[in-house]
């Protein structure tokens, strides 16, 4: 990047599983940006090869089982913990300077697919992030070398990628945001010139990483009985393979009826067809847990509700794992609802970008971005 480089507007989801940049063009629409393989999203996995060398994205992912000493994931869930430490090669690390990894990666991407540099940028946080957390995430991004515009929660975000600010009315917003490793829901309202919270619940030990192992099991058991050897489970290379098996086959299931996992082996291969029912059948609990916690978030907002005339009017699915055909099915057999699907996995981030403009843009409503 040559030193004319002009700055972009950026925004980033900085993801419990998987992070995203996006940047206004000069039309002035958020454009997610691919990284240095020509990905969408980046994997928030950080591996420690050498005390020289730290590599974050696919190829750590990648080395996930096989060398897990080595290996973060899901430092996300650590953001505001005092306590939580990690150390490498004698270097210990706190959950934002490991964020901040992940952050220089991202942002190193962005710069080569769009030319301009990433400077500053609005970075997303769950609905549920209090102080501690928020900070700790604007800490990672000072230590990135990233000017934190302003640290707003994902929910708001995605309603603003939705496009639900181009009307005029006040609309009540259901956000039923199910990642890799996290599952938020957040109601909120929204006007041409605020969004303000109403209610939060969710869980974040319950993502799509749950459905990738409801997958794992079944296709070791498969293996096992087709090649009469248990002791898969036991070879740190095979299980790394499944795993990542088990990712790809959750995601040709949500565009098709069914698939081939083919798994090799020292002692053999096995081909095993996996279709959406079964699929569906084995995570079935997983998707239930979720609906309870919709449920409750409901409960919530009802008792404090003042305004009756105030339903809910729209409901929005974000994350990746949302979706699953078998989210939006449940959705509306459950509540009635027909929800919004669009980008699911990139909403959040190109709304992080538009907040970016807005902030940046004196003549936005500056409240918008204070959710």
């Amino acid at each position: 990047m040559n030193e004319g480089t002009k700055s972009g507007v950026f925004g980033i989801d900085l993801g419990t599983t998987y992070s995203a940049v996006a940047y206004i063009d000069d039309a002035g629409m958020p454009v997610i940006l691919r990284n240095s393989l020509g990905y969408e999203t980046t994997p928030s996995v950080i591996y420690f090869e050498s005390d020289s060398n730290v590599v974050v994205g696919e190829t750590a992912k990648e080395a996930a089982i096989v060398m897990w000493e080595n290996v973060v994931s899901f430092v996300k869930r650590q953001m505001g913990s005092a306590d939580y430490m990690r150390e490498f090669f004698g270097r210990p690390y706190s959950a934002p300077e490991l964020s901040a990894l992940i952050l220089k990666e991202i942002a190193r991407g962005a710069e080569l697919a769009c030319g301009r540099k990433l400077e500053q940028a609005t970075i997303t946080v769950p609905a549920y992030f209090g102080m501690l957390e928020r900070s700790a995430t604007r800490k990672a991004g000072e230590l990135a070398g990233i000017e934190v515009i302003d640290v707003v929660a994902e929910p708001v975000a995605a309603a603003l990628s939705y496009g639900l600010w181009s009307e005029a009315e006040t609309k009540t917003i259901l956000v039923y945001d199910l990642g890799g490793g996290t599952f938020d829901i957040t109601v909120l309202r929204v006007s041409p010139d605020e969004a303000r919270v109403l209610v939060i619940d969710g869980d974040n030990h319950l993502g799509g990483s749950d459905w990738d192992a409801a997958l794992v099991d079944f296709i070791v058991d498969e293996v096992c009985t087709q090649l009469g050897d248990d002791s898969v489970e036991e070879d740190d290379a095979a299980m790394q393979e499944i795993w990542n098996q088990a990712e790809k086959t959750k995601r040709q299931l949500s565009r098709t009826r069914s698939c081939k996992v083919i798994v090799q082996l020292t002692g053999g291969a096995a081909t095993i067809e996996v279709t959406r029912d079964q699929f569906e059948h084995l995570t079935e609990h997983l998707l239930d847990q979720t609906i309870d916690i919709t449920k409750r978030a409901l409960v919530t907002f009802e008792e404090h509700q003042l305004d009756s005339t105030q339903p809910i009017s729209e409901v929005l699915l974000v994350g990746g794992s949302s979706k699953m055909p078998a989210v939006s099915k449940s959705l509306e057999r459950q509540f009635g609802w027909d929800p919004k699907l669009s980008d699911p996995d990139l909403a959040v981030a190109k709304g992080a970008a538009l907040l970016a403009a807005i902030r940046r843009n004196p003549k936005w409503p500056t409240s918008i971005a204070k959710g």
